[in-house]
């Protein structure tokens, strides 16, 4: 795997990573990324993790399925991806813990 290094201009940017369920969502349009922080030096960072979750069935909408993209993955409840992710011993890396969850 190629890690990309880059910079925040301004030092008050953030950044907005897709998860595992968009992807499965979004018939996989949009993708969650492998990520890793890398601190140098010895300045004080701060980071804030702020996730959203679903109490719903999701499943890809209609308008995402067609002869080049089709249907992916089947209908799932996000906060049993959750459990299933936390609680099993799956693979480590995104596309094969949805692939096994969900895929089709």
């Amino acid at each position: 795997m190629d890690w990309i290094g880059f910079e925040l201009t301004p030092p008050s940017s953030f950044i907005v990573m897709a998860g595992d369920a968009l992807t499965e969502w979004s018939n996989d349009r949009v993708r969650a990324c492998t990520h890793r922080v890398v601190m140098s030096g010895k300045a004080t960072r701060y980071t804030a993790g702020l996730f959203s979750f679903s109490s719903k069935i999701l499943q890809v909408p209609e308008k995402l399925i067609d002869q080049q993209h089709p249907l992916k993955y089947k209908p799932f409840d996000h906060m049993d991806y959750v459990d299933y992710v936390f609680s099993k011993h799956v693979c480590p890396r995104p596309d094969c813990r949805y692939k096994a969850y969900c895929g089709i």
